[in-house]
């Protein structure tokens, strides 16, 4: 496996990706992606894309997506991302390596802090920020309701 950034070659099966992978455990809106909605994040929005792919046969395994956290000069100094595994390649060690991949460059970047928001019930990715260092900052209780279901949702940080 390596992990590598997006190349405009990339943007169709990303987006095919997002399509298949982003569930309601990890995102309260299932995603609808476009080849030219990925690019479009990438040219308008700044946002960073990073891969994580086979070796033989560049299937990709999973995707952290990073950017600013807000738009607005006075939190330049923040990022956030978002991360997904393909679900036949989870605990495996790809989105490990994907965190700690995207927090070397935001560390050599100059960002001091890494803020980002998680399912309460997404477990698998609680363990693996709080394991990274990320802390709890707030919970928004009843934010979202999925299947009929009402669910937390958890902001996390992370100081570099």
């Amino acid at each position: 496996m390596q992990i590598r950034d997006i190349q405009p070659k990339d943007f169709a099966d990303v987006a095919d990706f997002e399509n298949e992978n982003w569930t309601g455990i990890a995102t309260p809106v299932i995603m609808s992606s476009t080849a030219e909605q990925i690019m479009n994040k990438i040219l308008r929005e700044g946002r960073d894309y990073y891969l994580a792919v086979n070796d033989d046969d560049n299937q990709i395994l999973g995707i952290l997506d990073a950017g600013l956290r807000h738009p607005i000069l006075a939190s330049r100094h923040v990022m956030t991302f978002g991360l997904i595994v393909a679900e036949d390649f989870r605990e495996q060690g790809i989105a490990k390596a994907l965190l700690k991949h995207f927090l070397e460059i935001a560390r050599k970047e100059g960002f001091q802090k890494i803020s980002m928001e998680v399912l309460a019930g997404n477990e698998p990715a609680i363990s693996l920020y709080e394991s990274f260092g990320f802390v709890l900052e707030g919970r928004q209780k009843k934010e979202f309701k999925i299947e009929g279901r009402y669910v937390d949702n958890l902001l996390y940080a992370y100081f570099l």
